[in-house]
């Protein structure tokens, strides 16, 4: 039977965050571990992190540490892989504790589903497999990843797309460029955000001071400290008019904020029509 973490423990001088929770081996002794580590994390994917006189590393369901605690940094597993830090470099490690990305790099990002990495060696950001192949090379000044075949990258003090084959697909023409989601990506220029398709057409003018990811279809747009919502054609569906709006639309509502002359704040409910719905008065 496993032992299940529901609350914070606290043991001797060392606390056992167990908002944390996970399931470990029935004859797993809770004291002795929280004894012998600092902090004790999730027990994810048949491994936990913990931590020892600031340093990582991993032990299993059984207490056993697996991968020692040895580095300045460890993410929690995923698709069998852990982004760490030694030494002031990064690398990935396996659960087997080998290094399947070097720990070499000043920096890398989180790997992609098609096996790609960015990383930065040397000032400079490039894409590797999962062999540390040299895919995209080390010539980018910064980059946001990629996604759907296109990478956005920074080059000269402006950001543009290239393909796998490290040709430009969408000019150098940006401030600041954002991966691509689906169709879209947001772009900035001038200080003004928008969206553009992958052909590098805009679809949604660059002329909001803010823009947010699309969520069922309509983003949240920001100008002059106003907030609306627009869709995937660049129609203002919800007008720009609000304080604030809050999260996303569920049930077909979303609750949105507004201040008067006075400074009074009232928070209600809205449809997609702009219609108030809920806590009108």
């Amino acid at each position: 039977m496993a032992v299940i973490i529901v609350s914070t423990i606290t043991l001797s001088s060392n606390t056992y965050s167990s908002h944390l929770w996970g399931d470990f081996d029935s004859n797993v002794n809770l004291n002795d571990l929280a004894q012998r580590y600092d902090e004790l994390r999730l027990l994810y994917g048949g491994l936990a992190r913990v931590k020892k006189n600031e340093k990582y590393g991993f032990i299993d369901k059984t207490g056993t540490e697996v991968i020692p605690v040895q580095y300045d940094f460890v993410s929690h597993f995923k698709n069998g892989l852990s982004r760490v830090q030694k030494n002031k470099k990064w690398g990935y490690i396996n659960k087997q504790g080998t290094e399947v990305i070097p720990i070499i790099y000043d920096n890398v990002l989180i790997i992609k589903s098609e096996g790609l990495v960015g990383v930065k060696k040397n000032g400079k950001w490039g894409f590797i497999n999962k062999k540390n192949k040299v895919v995209i090379p080390f010539k980018y000044d910064s980059t946001t990843g990629f996604n759907n075949g296109l990478f956005a990258v920074k080059k000269n003090g402006k950001w543009g797309y290239i393909n796998r084959k490290n040709v430009t697909v969408i000019p150098f023409e940006y401030d600041y460029a954002n991966i691509f989601k689906g169709e879209l990506a947001s772009v900035t220029k001038n200080r003004k955000k928008g969206f553009i398709n992958k052909n590098g057409e805009v679809i949604i003018p660059l002329k909001y001071d803010d823009v947010y990811d699309f969520h069922n279809d309509l983003a949240k747009v920001v100008i002059d400290r106003k907030w609306g919502m627009v869709n995937k054609n660049g129609k203002l569906i919800i007008p720009i008019k609000y304080n604030y709006i809050f999260g996303q639309f569920s049930n077909g509502t979303i609750r949105v904020e507004v201040i008067d002359e006075i400074m009074d704040t009232k928070s209600f409910f809205i449809n997609k029509k702009g219609e108030c719905v809920k806590r009108c008065d």
